[in-house]
């Protein structure tokens, strides 16, 4: 009788839990979910997008709070860069 190869097993586990935490992930979800080309922000869902002409807008700033807020607001930034004028986020004691 054959050994079971437990370490491919781990891996593929441990690829597929990592995969879940990347998902659950707020600045990732944020990313994956807006996008900026141009002046143009989109917004994307698995059932619908919107698009904003940024141009509109004397400014762009981040408002939040909660837990996820700092990690949400990071993801934000990494999107917007430069079209993000400021903001303020009010997360809980160790949550930045």
């Amino acid at each position: 009788m054959t050994k079971p190869n437990w370490s491919k097993g781990l891996r593929d586990a441990e690829t597929i839990f990592r995969s879940g935490l990347e998902r659950a992930d707020p600045r990732s979800m944020i990313c994956r979910t807006l996008s900026c080309e141009g002046n143009t922000l989109s917004v994307r869902t698995e059932t619908e997008t919107a698009s904003y002409d940024l141009s509109r807008y004397d400014s762009v700033v981040a408002l939040g709070m909660g837990k996820a807020g700092a990690k949400m607001a990071a993801g934000l930034e990494a999107v917007l860069g430069d079209r993000l004028s400021g903001g303020i986020v009010a997360v809980k004691k160790g949550y930045t």
